[in-house]
């Protein structure tokens, strides 16, 4: 009996430490055997010719402010930066708040910004939402959640290490947790857990391999936004497009050579040359919870400016350099939501484009 004890003593913790560890030994084996093609084939296969029904558009969209004969309509479309920030009170907090303060009298701003929209959601808001009014120009402030939502949708469980273990389970039965326990491990576990065995030297990341995936994004993107523009060419409205920006101060997660020049750029003094390698490092931090708005997309958007056809581009990024904003905790407070402060300087920025270009148009008072 004693012996039946000793050896349920030492075989239980055994059986239960291999309980533990062999999903998260598993998901690290299979983060090498991942085949790319494979999943770039599953995004397309989702996303080729993909519209968001009218009805969860209709039901999820509100209705825009409508106009008295003396105003001009201006709609604003993004994902959540358009509705989160640090402080104040929304609508106030926002710049598109702050623009409907500025222009009281000379223009209604109607605020579609939703957290998680993406392109594809733009797209067909923007459609939906003309029809019920035609706006005299649109702003568009989107790009962050077309990298974040197929990177959380089709890339990441495949590169998890975290799937199936004891602490997911854990989480998913907690009541506090349960809505969200997928959003927990993926934003607070998984990075940590990426980065320690990067550290160790367990974990490498192939960076033309998950390039994959951000051309993919990026031609949904660029395909939605044409899409946008040739409805608003064919309807006569004007659009203001603002290259996204987000905090280049967030460390990189699961690699450690990339760590290590980002451990570099920001020891740079010259503001120019950390920014820009700053930017390298964000276009190569694959597995962070957020995926910022990269480089290609940017430079996309700034050559879409053709001002003959009512298309207009506010380079936010350059010009927020132009004044070295810092693109740290103190303008953006996580990885692209930003702060009021930051707000505040965008709302002037577009007060002075469309002052600038002339894209208020001098109605007639009722």
């Amino acid at each position: 009996m004693k012996k039946i004890v000793f050896n349920l003593g030492v075989s239980l913790p055994a059986l239960l430490l291999a309980y533990i560890l062999f999903p998260f030994l598993s998901n690290l084996y299979c983060f090498y055997r991942v085949s790319p093609e494979a999943v770039v084939k599953e995004i397309h296969q989702a996303l080729q010719g993909f519209e968001f029904p009218t009805a969860f558009v209709r039901v999820h969209t509100g209705r825009p402010l409508i106009r008295s004969k003396n105003e001009n309509v201006i709609y604003v479309y993004g994902g959540s930066s358009l509705i989160v920030t640090n402080s104040g009170a929304y609508p106030h907090n926002v710049f598109p708040g702050k623009l409907q303060e500025a222009l009281k009298g000379k223009a209604l701003v109607s605020n579609f910004g939703r957290s998680g929209m993406d392109s594809f959601y733009a797209r067909d808001i923007f459609k939906y939402t003309c029809k019920i009014q035609k706006p005299d120009l649109v702003i568009l402030y989107a790009g962050h959640n077309d990298y974040t939502n197929i990177y959380r949708k089709f890339v990441r469980r495949h590169y998890s290490l975290l799937k199936g273990t004891l602490l997911r389970s854990i989480l998913r039965a907690r009541s506090r947790f349960h809505d969200n326990a997928d959003w927990h491990l993926d934003y607070n576990f998984e990075p940590i857990v990426d980065s320690y065995c990067a550290a160790r030297g367990l974990l490498a990341i192939d960076f033309n391999e998950f390039l994959q995936y951000d051309s993919a994004a990026e031609g949904y993107y660029q395909d939605n936004i044409r899409q946008i523009l040739g409805y608003a060419k064919e309807n006569g409205i004007s659009v203001l497009l603002i290259t996204p920006v987000g905090n280049l101060y967030k460390k990189p997660v699961g690699n450690k050579a990339l760590l290590q020049a980002y451990e570099r750029a920001v020891s740079i003094p010259d503001y120019s040359r950390r920014i820009a390698m700053l930017s390298e490092v964000r276009d190569r931090d694959f597995l962070a919870p957020d995926i910022r708005a990269k480089t290609p997309m940017l430079r996309f958007l700034r050559t879409l400016e053709d001002a003959k056809n009512g298309i207009h581009v506010l380079d936010l990024e350059q010009e927020l350099m132009k004044i070295e904003f810092s693109f740290n905790n103190d303008g953006v407070y996580d990885y692209f939501h930003l702060t009021e402060a930051t707000h505040e300087v965008i709302k002037d920025m577009i007060l002075r484009e469309l002052k600038k270009k002339a894209l208020l148009k001098e109605r007639l008072r009722p």
